[in-house]
């Protein structure tokens, strides 16, 4: 119960005060994190070392900025509970994103797709944005069921 109680207002859900846990709800601090989002040189930077990792055939610096890239949206949400679970999930990610990345015939391809990716955030271009998530997600997709046929093939030959 102490740990689900530590989880919850970990991620703002509740506040332990004096005499006991209280739900805290949203507020407008809240509100205003949710619909904001700001400071992107961070992001930029994680797209030149992608674009350098590629240029190098660097796969280790590639994933790494791959992954510090998915993560800063999520930072920059603001949203504890959205970055809460990005957390929690983040070490399987950073397997996965190891493996799709490993599958790229040339990595600029998914460097360009990222600086797409942030160029429309920036622009607030959401049809953009979502067009370009989607794609990207499918790929990955695609990449990681190859990998994985690829590892059964290997298993079962």
């Amino acid at each position: 119960m102490r740990d689900a109680l530590r989880r919850l207002e970990a991620e703002g859900l509740v506040a332990s005060q004096r005499r006991g846990v209280y739900v805290t709800g949203l507020g407008a601090e809240d509100v205003e994190e949710l619909y904001t989002l700001d400071d992107w040189v961070h992001s930029q930077s994680c797209v030149e070392r992608m674009r350098q990792a590629a240029e190098r055939s660097d796969a280790r610096l590639f994933a790494e900025a791959d992954l510090a890239f998915h993560s800063r949206f999520y930072e920059l949400s603001g949203h504890r509970r959205l970055i809460a679970v990005w957390e929690q999930y983040r070490p399987t990610f950073a397997v996965v994103v190891d493996i799709t990345n490993a599958q790229h015939v040339d990595p600029h391809d998914p460097a360009e797709n990222h600086a797409t990716l942030l160029d429309a955030a920036r622009r607030g271009d959401r049809e953009l944005a979502l067009t370009t998530l989607r794609a990207h997600l499918v790929a990955a997709r695609g990449r990681l069921r190859s990998a994985l046929r690829e590892t059964t093939d290997r298993a079962s030959g």
